[in-house]
């Protein structure tokens, strides 16, 4: 289907295009180019978590589907290490046109199952097709892989698999296998002397377990984990832009990004005037589906998550924080939607402030000076993103080399971009993705000597 622009889609065609989307995604896994049913023959559904309703029933895969997917990707590494890198590039690209193509389809479909509004899945599916794009132009690319999308959503990661397979990866370079029993699932590929990467997207505690697992096979691994980003406001800093910014940090996906910001250190000169126009950003928001109009906030993926969030502020408040605004949640809607709130006087030790919240919940803390907003800062193990305003070029210099975080974004509420190294430090993970550092992650540097020269070369071992 031709992309075209979402906002002269109105909202019943909207659910239509989105629920056809769902109908036509494969609902197999995907092993050796070939879509099939899991060994069991087990299936789980896919809600939307704005209504409940089941939008998809998709092939659960258990651990010896895993074993067959691993054969595949053993197979097809060879080959496809050996492919010119221009028919690589040519595949890629075609990957980046046909995702940037089918836009207003796959925008739908990303809403429709994990519910953020349209306008932020226009822009993650044009994410991801700029990372195909940019990785075109790379010389090498890595050779086969696994992947195993959220049960929650693997819709998603069903369509871009597709688009893979249609626009010619090879038969088991890719392989998706979709299970709700994960650690059932990777047990026998960690036990596997052949897997030689593992790449994790997650919390810090399912992380912590696959290194265990993966010191057993001395497996290479590329692991972004939790985060809880902090955003600090300078008393020089720019209050119009620095509003702007929270907005965009905290909100992305309602908060559920792991560069989501997720406590705000102000000083004492702007607090009250940061916190009144962040209060009106937030209370002002309109929750509810997200393929509906003018929506700007959707639900969380599901109850739990809700459940989770309105406990960390319940919590927060018993302890002597004071809930200064809250949007309003539709009557009639589902458990899964929570409304965007602003918290000051946090307790300095509420669970609110030393874990990833993941929901559209801001905290904000009150601090005397650029030493004292560091310190807090810093004050945690986890070290993703960190977001910092301020009108001093010392300032900033300061600011960027203090933060303990991977990626710092200093005047800006965005951090990631495809030409950056994405990926963090301290208990939010190894290794990186994204740019030409990202590609290494998949490759093993060595070196050979020649007549008495030394040679460098990058072999394709990790699929």
């Amino acid at each position: 289907m031709a992309a075209e622009a979402l906002s002269d889609v109105g909202a019943h065609d909207r659910f239509a295009l989105a629920r056809a989307a769902a109908a036509s995604v494969p609902n197999q896994l995907l092993v050796a180019g070939t879509w099939s049913e899991s060994a069991s023959g087990a299936r789980f559904a896919v809600e939307d978590p704005a209504t409940g309703e089941p939008i998809a029933m998709v092939a659960d895969a258990g651990p010896r589907d895993a074993r067959v997917a691993l054969d595949a990707a053993v197979r097809a590494a060879p080959e496809w290490a050996a492919t010119a890198p221009d028919r690589r590039a040519a595949i890629l690209r075609a990957v980046g046109a046909e995702l940037r193509r089918r836009t207003t389809e796959l925008a739908a479909l990303l809403t429709l199952e994990m519910g953020k509004p349209l306008a932020e899945s226009t822009g993650e599916v044009a994410y991801a097709a700029d990372f195909f794009t940019w990785y075109a132009e790379e010389a090498r690319r890595i050779a086969g892989s696994v992947l195993t999308p959220s049960e929650l959503t693997p819709l998603s990661a069903l369509a871009l698999a597709d688009i893979l397979h249609r626009c010619g990866i090879p038969a088991g370079v890719v392989n998706v296998l979709l299970t709700t029993d994960a650690a059932a699932l990777v047990e026998p590929l960690l036990a596997d002397e052949r897997l030689r990467k593992l790449s994790f997207t997650g919390s810090t505690a399912v992380g912590k377990r696959l290194m265990a697992q993966a010191a057993q096979g001395v497996l290479r691994l590329s692991l972004e984990l939790g985060g809880n980003a902090p955003f600090l406001v300078c008393a020089d800093a720019d209050l119009d832009a620095a509003v702007d910014g929270a907005f965009v940090a905290k909100m992305r996906n309602g908060g559920q990004a792991c560069t989501a910001a997720n406590r705000f250190y102000v000083e004492r000169p702007l607090a009250a005037e940061f916190v009144r126009r962040l209060s009106d950003r937030l209370g002002a928001l309109r929750l509810g589906h997200g393929l509906d109009d003018d929506v700007e906030v959707g639900p969380l993926i599901n109850r739990a998550a809700a459940g989770k969030v309105t406990g960390l502020v319940e919590s927060a408040v018993a302890g002597g924080a004071h809930q200064v605004a809250s949007g309003k949640i539709p009557a009639g809607a589902r458990e899964t939607f929570v409304a965007p709130t602003v918290l000051t006087d946090v307790p300095p030790d509420a669970e609110l402030l030393r874990s990833e919240i993941f929901g559209p919940v801001a905290p904000v803390v009150v601090v005397d000076g650029i030493e004292d907003a560091l310190r807090r800062a810093n004050d945690t193990r986890f070290g993703l993103a960190a977001y910092a305003y301020t009108g001093s070029l010392h300032t900033a210099h300061r600011l960027a080399t203090g933060l303990e975080a991977g990626m710092v974004a200093i005047n800006g509420g965005l951090v990631s971009n495809v030409a950056a190294p994405f990926g963090g430090v301290k208990w939010s993970g190894l290794g990186r993705e994204g740019a030409a550092v990202g590609l290494h992650e998949f490759l093993e540097e060595r070196a050979i000597t020649l007549h008495n020269e030394i040679r460098y070369d990058l072999r394709h071992d990790h699929g």
